[in-house]
């Protein structure tokens, strides 16, 4: 509390204040007496009392609110081994976590600290809180013979959900040191003055200068005035009735000064303060400091991400565009019954991380519940798949989905063919389709050339779901002898994940494409133009999705206007973008601190003000 008065003191115009008080009081007390002559000061003295306890009054209040909501956020208890026995294990916060302890890992925790899987029993982490991007993230354990392999994922960021599998994990990280941790310090950078704050401050500063410049020129002209009545009556310039007057001018001078400082400026402005402070309150906005509230209103720009935000993470699969025909909503059930459709389910639940609950329904991945619960309402016995999928040596190999390859691909036992394992690959068009040399249409296989590909991707297909906003995702196989398999993995020479994508990922048969349409939340459409008409504020949406269905979702959001839309920067994707600006350069401070810089600020000011929707864009 004591820190939140001295605080106040820092403001110039509150110093200026100090001093006015004192200065008044002992010049009142010596021009008008003990009984009268400490009003003007004691008053000066009362505006600062009032001014100081209600900003930090108001200041320790919103405090005492923000510990509350951190600590109630922060609540949660771990289980943990210490001292190397594993049947030892207890129960305890999770700010008692230290490094070293081995943290016990279950479904639906949130991992408290930074930690490296030491057991895994497929755990599947969800780090949309840190990377923004709601795919899942398997985790492997490390091992002394796979730890210094490149693509292992080891690692559990803190603050993540665990959204299905077990193990344990040796912790870190924790607190500051931790990644959450680091980048919460970086936000609790010093705070900056407010545009009000600067103002008063320079208009403290122009008082200061101005009152000390005429108290300066008022005592120069008495004290001259003074001289001149000496030098023409002929008397003692230090006579006892001269030095009397030349206190009197001095005490002029100070009084010049102490009036010229506006004591009601601060409190009027503190007052105006608090009262916007309650409003936001009333309104839901918690502002932690006073003068905050000023800042508040005074942003230009939002950047948002689109799935979950701006959009409701309920994924519905609106079509399916399989052996060259949209199925819109249902397929037709003379198509249920083709090798395509088959394909397309083991394709889509073999590459799956979301499950059946018999209590809860479908749980995990928002996209492959939308998926899944399609399947279902088709009849297709999705739990199936899963049961195969859980048989011991059943899965042959796997490349899970990484938001930087966009893409998953699993390898499975072929039970309709003996001798032969099956390639199921689910992803993002865009990234997939350059792997297909075949097509599937009713059963019959055709090869695909350059032409057919980009028609797929463009007028036919994708471009036709993504200008509805749809996400597409496309389904594809092969089939491949397992002694071919094996002899090729061995020729190569496979021992990272991208290796191994990069053998499975290749003469692919084209099997079709979902389009899954993620709604819009009811509110964002009024809010938007609320906000970009009414309020002056710039809105950007930065996504994962192609630029097509990014476009499309930014208009039906009112983000951008179609007019918008054609012109140059409006829309790009991540890597356009990096690409134009000439990426990052890092940079060596004085202080021994590294910032990073864009290389080509020229283009960045171009694109800046233009720029709307960042698709594709990365973590």
């Amino acid at each position: 509390m004591w820190s939140l008065i001295i605080e106040n003191f820092d403001d110039r115009i509150l110093q200026i204040l100090c001093v006015a008080a004192v200065v008044s009081t002992v010049m009142g007390i010596y021009q008008d007496g003990l009984d009268h002559g400490w009003y003007e000061g004691v008053t000066i003295l009362l505006a600062i009392c009032i001014i100081v306890s209600v900003t930090a009054g108001n200041n320790y209040m919103k405090e005492l609110q923000f510990r509350q909501l951190v600590s109630k956020q922060g609540e949660q208890r771990v289980t943990v081994i210490r001292g190397g026995d594993h049947r030892q294990q207890i129960d305890i916060d999770s700010e008692e976590l230290v490094v070293g302890d081995l943290l016990v890992i279950n479904q639906g925790i949130e991992v408290p600290a930074d930690c490296i899987v030491t057991q895994s029993l497929k755990i599947v982490a969800d780090e949309s809180s840190v990377t923004g991007e709601s795919d899942p993230m398997h985790k492997d354990e490390i091992t002394a013979e796979n730890e210094n392999q490149p693509k292992i994922s080891a690692f559990l960021i803190g603050k993540t959900l665990i959204n299905e599998g077990a193990g344990k994990a040796i912790v870190c990280g924790v607190g500051l040191n931790s990644m959450s941790g680091k980048a919460e310090s970086k936000l609790n950078i010093e705070d900056e003055a407010t545009p009000l704050q600067t103002k008063l401050e320079h208009i403290a500063n122009d008082i200061g200068k101005l009152g000390v410049a005429v108290a300066t020129l008022t005592f120069l002209f008495l004290i001259g005035r003074l001289v001149i009545d000496s030098l023409s009556d002929n008397t003692p310039f230090f006579s006892s009735d001269n030095i009397a007057l030349m206190i009197n001018a001095f005490i002029t001078s100070i009084t010049v000064v102490v009036v010229a400082v506006p004591e009601g400026l601060p409190l009027a402005v503190t007052i105006s303060l608090a009262f916007s402070v309650m409003q936001m309150k009333k309104e839901n906005n918690l502002v932690k400091k006073l003068h905050a509230s000023e800042t508040m209103g005074g942003g230009t720009q939002i950047c948002t991400d689109k799935t979950g935000t701006l959009t409701q993470n309920k994924m519905h699969v609106r079509t399916l565009f399989m052996n060259d025909i949209f199925h819109e909503s249902t397929v037709d059930p003379n198509q249920r019954q083709t090798e395509s459709f088959t394909l397309i389910q083991q394709a889509c639940l073999f590459n799956c991380s979301a499950y059946i609950d018999k209590q809860q329904g479908v749980l995990g991945n928002a996209t492959e519940k939308g998926i899944i619960e399609y399947f279902l309402r088709e009849g297709v016995n999705c739990q199936h798949f899963f049961d195969q999928k859980a048989q011991e040596g059943y899965i042959i190999d796997q490349v899970p989905f990484d938001s930087a390859i966009k893409r998953q691909i699993t390898v499975i036992k072929n039970e309709h063919k003996p001798n032969t394992y099956r390639i199921l690959c689910k992803g993002a068009p865009d990234f997939c389709m350059k792997s297909c040399s075949k097509i599937m249409v009713n059963g019959k296989v055709s090869q695909i050339d350059d032409m057919r590909r980009d028609a797929l991707l463009t007028s036919e297909c994708v471009s036709k779901l993504a200008a509805k906003a749809y996400r597409t995702i496309l389904v594809a196989y092969r089939d491949i002898n397992i002694s071919d398999y094996e002899s090729q993995k061995v020729a190569r020479n496979i021992q990272t994940t991208a290796d191994l994508l990069r053998f499975l990922e290749q003469d692919l048969t084209f099997l079709g494409i979902f389009g899954i349409q993620d709604p819009l939340r009811e509110d964002v459409p009024n809010s938007i133009k609320i906000l970009t008409q009414k309020s002056g504020i710039t809105v950007r949406m930065c996504t994962g999705d192609n630029i097509e269905t990014a476009r499309a979702i930014s208009l039906e959001a009112g983000i951008i206007t179609p007019e918008e839309a054609t012109k140059q920067y409006a829309c790009m994707t991540g890597k356009e973008f990096r690409e134009a600006v000439g990426g990052l350069d890092t940079q060596q401070t004085e202080e021994g601190f590294t910032k990073d810089k864009i290389k080509n600020m020229h283009v960045f000011r171009k694109i800046a003000p233009r720029l709307r929707v960042l698709a594709r864009s990365s973590p």
